[in-house]
């Protein structure tokens, strides 16, 4: 993982909101209010490994 200093050095604004941005989401809100249902049960049988 690299450190926080060293991203705010290499790319300042985009640094700050990478590290001090949080997104909170519903994904019951989410769903309901889009009618999103995802294609697959889990991550593995997403990528084809199981």
């Amino acid at each position: 993982m690299t450190p926080r200093w060293l991203i705010r050095l290499a790319v300042p604004y985009l640094g700050c909101l990478m590290i001090d941005t949080t997104m909170r989401v519903s994904h019951a809100k989410a769903t309901r209010e889009l009618g999103w249902t995802p294609v697959y049960r889990n991550l593995s049988e997403g990528l084809g490994l199981g």
